[in-house]
């Protein structure tokens, strides 16, 4: 059976959550304090907040090269000891480790995001499993309470400056919170493109575009209005793929041609193309044009990417085959 991806449910407009936990209603709620979850290691011998600033500025530094496709440094914000706060602050989520591509990746599927903040953060390990901060009654935070590192990256609509970073850490009791190995990322606009969860790519077609013609192909698509900087964002073009399945002798998208298409070198607007069959480098044939105005049409920042093959219609889960033709010869 056909796999449903991320990126289809969100074009779909579903959302998930957690069944509801079951009621507490006449229970005894004992007080008690646990080690919270970390994505970060434990900071020991010793354990102190120099200590964690020496790991995280040393990580953040050896990860400096590590620059996502699509994505470069925000001047002067590379490996500084406080945290973005601003108030285009979309979400956060917690990585595997110090890994900026995954906060580019995560960054992409956010409609809207500019810009992204990757950190260390130094917390109590002890703490209410509820609040996930020191009880004061139970386990209260102390100068000397053992530690826990999480890693964070956090989304914003815009891009964060070095004077933003203005969040140095918290007290929880007597036990000092830090920030440290804190770098920002925003979107390069340099013609690079990231990956796509659900998409295999891109395929970098340079200036140049599949035709839109022929039996596969399936549409155009504009988006935003024409401007000197449009918005590159791929995503919105996975989006629109991802909602056109097989239906009433409709084809299934399966491939799309992003691309920033630029009138007499002036505006620009960023275009989707949508097929129903996979393109290659050698057939970017499309250089522009010169339409019957005279206005010169050109090509740049040409990506390809492909629905991966799980995802599509008529695909049978291998496991699933593996177990039908177990049962039926048993």
């Amino acid at each position: 059976m056909k796999t449903t991806s991320l990126i289809a449910t969100l074009a779909l407009g579903l959302s998930v959550s957690a069944a509801p936990s079951a009621s507490l209603k006449g229970r005894q709620l004992v007080m008690s304090c646990s080690t919270r979850p970390h994505n970060g290691p434990l900071i020991t011998n010793p354990d102190t907040i120099e200590r964690f600033k020496e790991y995280a500025g040393s990580v953040a530094k050896a990860t400096d090269a590590s620059v996502p496709k699509g994505y470069k440094f925000v001047d002067a914000f590379v490996g500084l000891e406080a945290a973005a706060i601003h108030s285009s602050y979309m979400a956060s989520l917690g990585p595997e480790g110090y890994k900026p591509e995954q906060c580019a990746e995560a960054c992409n599927l956010i409609e809207g995001c500019q810009s992204f903040n990757i950190f260390f953060e130094r917390v109590p390990l002890i703490v209410d499993p509820i609040t996930l901060a020191p009880n004061p009654s139970v386990c209260p935070g102390k100068v000397d309470s053992p530690s826990a590192t999480l890693i964070r990256c956090a989304f914003y609509t815009d891009v964060v400056q070095p004077a933003d970073a203005t969040n140095v850490g918290q007290w929880f009791g007597e036990f000092p919170a830090a920030i440290a190995g804190s770098s920002a990322f925003q979107r390069s606009g340099d013609g690079a493109s990231a990956s796509l969860r659900d998409f295999l790519g891109p395929v970098d077609f340079g200036n140049q575009a599949i035709e839109t013609s022929g039996p596969d192909y399936l549409r155009i698509e504009q988006f935003g209005d024409p401007s000197p900087t449009p918005e590159y964002n791929p995503f919105l073009c996975a989006i629109s793929c991802a909602s056109q399945v097989a239906a009433d002798g409709r084809p299934e998208c399966v491939f799309f041609n992003a691309y920033i298409e630029h009138t007499n070198f002036e505006k620009a607007v960023f275009v989707c193309a949508y097929y129903s069959k996979e393109h290659s480098l050698d057939q970017a044939t499309n250089k522009g044009q010169i339409d019957g105005d005279g206005n010169v049409h050109t090509i740049t920042s040409s990506f390809g990417y492909s629905l991966q093959s799980q995802y599509r219609a008529g695909q049978v889960n291998s496991t699933s085959t593996a177990q039908a033709k177990s049962t039926a010869s048993a």
